[in-house]
């Protein structure tokens, strides 16, 4: 499944992702979406999304985010904002490994 906020969202809405079982990882807004890596590599999804207040989502089938991802404009947003994720949660392992390094006095 992927969705999509649409429409005008209420003053304070906001999509909040989370992990199973950890806190939210981002906060999604209008336009943003959430679901396209399963619908890339056919696993089932890593996360759940809260709504924090009413918003509007739209359920594209596999097929029509295929051909959505065709566009070119519309793949490169996708993969700027896959990598955007991958460097975000690579600066957070790292910054916890270092954490738990320290913790146990194995650096300074």
């Amino acid at each position: 499944m992927c969705a999509q906020q649409i429409g005008r969202p209420l003053p304070e809405s906001q999509w909040l992702g989370k992990a199973r079982g950890k806190p939210a990882s981002r906060t999604l807004r209008l336009g943003d979406y959430f679901g396209e890596l399963s619908l890339l590599d056919r696993t089932p999804r890593s996360a759940t999304v809260f709504a924090t207040s009413e918003l509007h989502v739209v359920k594209l089938p596999r097929q029509t985010f295929l051909e959505l991802t065709q566009d070119p404009e519309i793949a490169l947003k996708m993969l700027r904002t896959l990598g955007s994720q991958i460097r975000r949660l690579e600066a957070r392992s790292a910054h916890n490994a270092r954490h738990h390094l320290a913790k146990h006095d194995h650096i300074e």
